[in-house]
């Protein structure tokens, strides 16, 4: 009968002890006359231990079967599928805790062994001493099997699975000792492939089981396998910047790794692959790279903390760092590149954009030559007032391809810049930041247009409206043409201007290439919330004003044209509509101002808003003139 029970402990059923395929449990049809029901109550309890046995076997068994078809490229179904769990999941991690189990399952199986000579040495031992043998197993097994059916739950073999060990090793502190022999198994999968990707820049990962991924989402032909630089025209909005053609899984990522720690383990990655493919810096991180795996392939493995991997990882992006910011700044020539920003982007250039904006006045705005006219209007501009050809060669004018009814409010509401700019400098201006740079390009260039156009009505009426009359035609012009002149002086002067002299100082004065990432991050947040366009309610009200101007416009030259068309005269029959008009921009101004004066008792915003109030309001006018506002 032992001899029974010892086949049942490993595994095997037979007409004593049958397995109902979730139990092995006494048959019923035997008869058991040689043992007590006590005894039978812990042969139950021992066969609980063989049942739990059986499952991580058969668990085992399944997974060494698909990854034999996986290596084989098979996709037909096991033969077996009594054997098959809820899942198949195929992959280096589950293949790894495979082999941990298996080590826990031998101790196991040389327990039994040992059992097996001690009942033939001993032929008084009972089932209380089997017992005895083989109960710390059970809660082994059932920890074992509940990590099993967690990672059964799970769609595909991933790094996750080491949060999943880690996990059962944290709550089951009665079993460290045991479990922890499953940490180097699934450490060393993770492991490896940080080294792969930190040292090579590689990213072999075939299963997709690693936290870094390739961001699918991209253009993959802009930009290939290590970051390089395609030729395609008008690549840049497309091509990622060095974080983003790969990007982290935060789903699979184990949670003792930090998003700091995994930011800056797919920064140094996809740093190398730049490097590496760079002639003016391939030879020195070769050497760096020997020295790269070193440090970190000797870094323990047996637990799951981090710290010094983060260390190791943090000294690795410094010395990366120190070698991009060479690359990008005097090789690439980085200042001569934000110079054209500046001058495109931010509307540096104020004769080239104020020329483009007269062109775009005369563009017929059809539909089918609409991008044709347009880039024709600033390729124009640009050659009148002398920009570089190389220059004006990178530069295009880009417009959506499904404007039913072109007119000038939409193409001003939908123009963007596209530059193609010099490899690797897209790991800086990546499409998410040439999109800020185009929203605030849009509206540099809204608030130059209405400028100009207000200053054209008041060269057309000069002599209609030669004696302004309070709340009339001209003094409203003027009231607004005074807000649109200081609102566009704030913009380039006390905001781009300065911003940009700070950048350029920080780039001067840095030494890794990461803090060139954090001043150009601080330079874009600090011109879009200094221009307005991070605060919702500031953005409402000064659109809202620009829309009232841009209505006046509209208004007074429709009545020109009219008044021409019929011969009448310009001064008459336009009061109520310029009332109106006036109103509705005075409200607007009042709600706007007394917003930023709000706003102006912020520290962190009262500096920059102070200046803008001390602008608008240097000779008392709009404290004087509009109702509920005192600077």
């Amino acid at each position: 009968m032992y001899h029974e029970l010892l086949m049942a402990l490993l595994g095997y059923s037979g007409d004593v002890f049958q397995y109902d395929g979730l139990f092995i449990k006494v048959s019923k049809d035997v008869q058991v006359p040689l043992f007590h029901p006590s005894e039978l109550l812990i042969i139950d309890e021992i066969l609980e231990v063989a049942s739990l046995y059986k499952r991580l076997q058969a668990f085992l068994e399944c997974q060494l079967q698909l990854d034999f078809q996986s290596s084989l490229n098979q996709s037909e179904s096991l033969k077996d599928k009594s054997k098959v769990r809820r899942s198949k999941l195929v992959g280096l991690y589950v293949s790894s805790l495979c082999n941990g189990i298996r080590d826990i399952v031998e101790q196991y199986r040389r327990e039994i062994a040992e059992l097996e000579t001690e009942i033939l040495e001993d032929p008084y031992i009972t089932v209380s001493d089997i017992r005895v043998k083989v109960e710390p197993f059970r809660s082994i097994f059932q920890a074992v099997d509940s990590m099993i059916l967690k990672v059964q739950g799970q769609s595909r073999s991933s790094a996750l699975i080491v949060e999943v060990v880690k996990s059962e090793y944290d709550s089951n502190v009665h079993l460290q000792d045991t479990l922890k022999r499953l940490i180097p198994w699934v450490n060393r999968i993770l492991y490896n492939q940080i080294i792969n990707w930190v040292v090579f820049g590689s990213l072999h990962d075939p299963t997709g089981e690693f936290f870094i991924k390739q961001n699918k989402s991209l253009d993959s032909n802009t930009v290939d396998a290590n970051g390089k630089q395609s030729h395609s025209k008008h690549s840049t909005t497309a091509r990622p910047k060095n974080h983003e053609k790969y990007i982290v899984d935060y789903a699979i990522v184990p949670s003792h790794f930090s998003v700091p720690l995994t930011d800056r383990i797919l920064y140094i990655g996809a740093s190398i692959g730049i490097l590496s493919n760079s002639e003016k810096t391939k030879s020195s991180i070769v050497l760096k790279q020997k020295q790269f795996y070193e440090e970190l392939k000797n870094l323990p493995i047996e637990t799951f903390r981090v710290e010094e991997l983060s260390e190791v990882i943090e000294g690795i992006a410094i010395e990366v760092g120190k070698d991009l910011h060479h690359l990008v700044v005097a090789e690439t020539d980085l200042p001569k590149h934000l110079g054209i920003i500046k001058d495109f982007y931010l509307t540096g250039r104020g004769e080239l954009f104020h020329d483009f904006l007269l062109n775009l006045k005369t563009v017929p705005m059809a539909k089918n030559s609409l991008l044709s006219d347009v880039s024709q209007a600033f390729i124009l501009a640009a050659t009148r007032v002398q920009v570089q050809d190389d220059i004006l060669q990178r530069i295009h004018i880009h417009l959506p391809t499904d404007i039913a009814k072109p007119k000038l409010e939409l193409v001003m509401s939908s123009i963007t810049l596209r530059m193609e700019d010099e490899w690797p400098l897209h790991i800086l201006f990546s499409p998410e930041s040439l999109r800020k740079y185009n929203e605030l390009f849009r509206f540099l260039l809204q608030v130059r247009l209405l400028q100009i156009e207000l200053n054209t009505i008041w060269l057309n009426t000069r002599r209609v409206f030669r004696f302004p009359v309070p709340r009339g035609p001209a003094e409203l012009r003027n009231v607004m043409s005074y807000f649109i002149d200081h609102l566009q002086h704030y913009l380039q002067e006390d905001v781009l201007e300065n911003q940009f002299a700070i950048l350029t100082n920080a780039i001067e004065k840095s030494e890794n290439f990461d803090q060139i990432l954090v001043a150009h991050a601080q330079f874009q947040s600090n011109i879009l919330a200094q221009s307005f366009r991070s605060s919702k309610q500031l953005r409402h009200f000064l659109d809202e004003i620009i829309k009232v101007c841009s209505n006046y416009v509209a208004f007074i030259n429709a009545h020109i044209q009219t008044c021409e068309f019929k011969d009448l005269p310009v001064n008459e029959g336009i009061s109520k509509e310029v009332f109106d008009i006036s109103v509705n921009f005075f409200r607007h101004m009042d709600l706007l101002l007394n917003l930023l004066k709000n706003l102006a008792l912020n520290p962190q915003s009262g500096q920059y808003l102070g200046q803008f109030l001390l602008r608008l309001d240097f000779n008392s006018y709009f404290s004087s003139t509009i109702s509920g506002f005192n600077v």
